[in-house]
């Protein structure tokens, strides 16, 4: 599970989460749920974001249970809630809805150079593994833009 929190256009946290794999999925939701409540606690954001996976839309699927339950915790905690396919992420974000893991990461470290580091592993597992910092990154960038796009549009602000 990637994280990541702006605070206006700086990047101030940036992390992801192992949820282990347990035999029960109530405990992998359950340590996520923890996880995410901390979050809520020692950032207090205003918005989440949250990417709606294509291969998650299964109602058994734990990433989409997951979603689910960070959705309905963020609602207690009266934090708004946005939903993002990744395609329309990548779209913005890199100009192509069909970029892959390796060009989302190229085109955040080019935006946050202090991300260099996470950029090309030893070992396949780990490009994977940072992939979702950069996809979380890439996520709250998106979602950022497009909230301050429909404020300004709310608001009647022209720019």
């Amino acid at each position: 599970m990637g994280i990541a929190v702006l605070e206006g256009g700086r990047l101030i946290y940036h992390a992801v989460e192992v949820l282990r794999h347990a035999p029960a999925r109530r405990k992998v939701l359950a340590a996520g749920a923890a996880r995410f409540r901390r979050y809520v606690r020692d950032f207090r954001p205003a918005v989440v974001a949250i990417e709606v996976s294509p291969f998650a839309t299964r109602q058994k699927s734990v990433l989409h249970a997951l979603a689910t339950l960070i959705a309905t915790i963020a609602k207690r905690e009266k934090v708004r809630t946005v939903q993002f396919a990744s395609s329309t992420v990548k779209s913005r974000i890199c100009r192509n809805g069909y970029a892959d893991k390796a060009e989302v990461a190229k085109t955040i470290a080019a935006r946050f150079p202090e991300l260099k580091a996470y950029l090309r592993q030893d070992r396949k597992w780990k490009d994977r593994f940072q992939s979702n910092r950069f996809d979380a990154i890439a996520l709250a960038l998106f979602a950022k833009e497009t909230l301050r796009k429909s404020t300004a549009k709310k608001c009647g602000t022209a720019r």
